[in-house]
């Protein structure tokens, strides 16, 4: 008989309406999960939670903010705990890449990036760690393989620093709240093809092009990842059979972090 893995569970999944937080809303709602999903348009939510409603019975809440706004990352998390104080699982999957040179960053820049990237997911785990705490649950985050591996030839300080400091977040957190029962993991993608790959590749026509022949090369198995390959590790790392798993940072990148 099959069961579903997170029959009974809530999900919060931020950066939700494309890409890989598109891909684990679908396979969360696939596995029986009601979903919280969050993203700033409101049109593309509104097509995610179509998709959702024709492929499976998943309830699914949509909020639609900006959550580069502190304002507005506290009105987000109202609106979480007025709809519900079951909390289960936490997916801090918004992101937001910018790559310069060092020389042409700006505070705007560094402020956009961290905001997202890092304050987001912090103060998320925090409004929402007595609810999982309650239902022994746990915290995802989704980090880069920029964290630890630059780019030839493309400048990603600020990004890579934002990254970085998630992966120590996640292993801070999973520390200290590990004694409350709640698991804090990561998952570190490689070259996922979607947004974040326009914006590495995104440049003139015959360099883009030089660029995605050769990346594939650094790469034990030959080619770039989807959103469903980190959806399904997302998958695991939130179900019951992951119960032991804590503080731990997990590349998904194709062989990459060991070339």
């Amino acid at each position: 008989m099959y069961v579903q893995r997170l029959t009974g569970k809530t999900a919060i999944i931020t950066g939700a309406s494309e890409g890989i937080g598109l891909a684990i809303a679908k396979r969360f709602a696939e596995q029986g999960a009601e979903l919280i999903l969050i993203a700033r348009n409101k049109n593309r939510l509104e097509e995610v939670r179509r998709q959702l409603i024709m492929l499976t019975s998943a309830n699914v809440h949509l909020i639609t903010t900006d959550l580069s706004n502190f304002e507005y990352v506290k009105k987000c998390i109202d609106q979480i705990q007025s709809l519900t104080s079951n909390i289960d699982i936490l997916v801090n999957n918004a992101g937001t890449a910018i790559f310069k040179n060092l020389e042409r960053i700006s505070v705007y820049d560094y402020e956009a990036i961290m905001n997202v990237n890092l304050r987001t997911p912090l103060f998320f785990t925090q409004a929402f760690e007595a609810n999982l705490a309650k239902r022994k649950g746990c915290v995802l985050n989704i980090s880069s393989h920029l964290a630890d591996q630059m780019l030839p030839d493309k400048s990603s300080s600020v990004y890579s620093a934002s990254k970085g400091a998630l992966n120590s977040l996640t292993k801070a957190l999973a520390k200290e709240l590990g004694p409350k029962g709640v698991r804090v993991n990561a998952l570190s993608p490689g070259m996922i093809v979607g947004k974040t790959f326009e914006k590495i590749s995104t440049c003139d026509a015959e360099i883009t092009e030089q660029y995605e022949e050769d990346m594939p090369k650094f790469q034990p198995m030959g080619c770039f990842g989807k959103p469903e390959d980190v959806a399904a590790m997302a998958l695991q790392l939130v179900s019951s059979e992951s119960s032991w798993i804590t503080g731990t940072v997990i590349p998904i990148d194709g062989g990459l972090s060991i070339s």
